[in-house]
């Protein structure tokens, strides 16, 4: 072998060893500016600003989130994203995401919406996956989180 084939394999490896450091766990940090978009096909299509921290080296891509949405115990439906989407390597940013929210029963679904309208304390929990990945790792994530949230605020 050469020596530009093997300085091209040793600056691959190098490369190879610095890119497969450790992932950092992403934090979402809250959402903000929820736009609503329209409703067809029994989905409501919705766009909202999600502030992400990324404290690793690494662009994460983002390619696929699907949970169950609960609001005070009653389930709405699936919320999906519309769209991948990237998260910055050492980031703290807000980013515009595009969701679906199929509503498993349309007149209970809008029902339960407009009945929450009203309601000050809201229990929202999610419960489903998020799939990732980055140049040379992919990751499925088992997200359950519930959140409390004051809607008169």
């Amino acid at each position: 072998m050469n020596k530009k084939g093997l300085g091209f394999i040793t600056l691959y490896c190098c490369f190879l060893l610095i890119s497969c450091g450790k992932i950092n766990e992403v934090e979402i940090r809250g959402a903000d500016n929820l736009r609503y978009n329209g409703f067809k096909n029994n989905q409501v299509e919705f766009e909202a600003d999600i502030r992400v921290f990324n404290p690793s080296s690494h662009k994460i891509k983002v390619r696929e989130i699907d949970m169950k949405l609960l609001v005070n115990d009653m389930y709405l439906g699936r919320l999906q994203n519309a769209e991948e989407f990237y998260i910055l390597p050492r980031s703290d940013e807000f980013i515009s995401v595009s969701f679906r929210l199929r509503i498993a029963n349309l007149f209970t679904g809008l029902s339960t919406i407009s009945g929450l309208y009203h309601q000050r304390n809201l229990k929202v929990e999610v419960n489903g996956f998020v799939k990732a990945k980055t140049a040379f790792y992919k990751k499925k994530i088992d997200v359950r989180e519930i959140t409390y949230i004051d809607a008169l605020k």
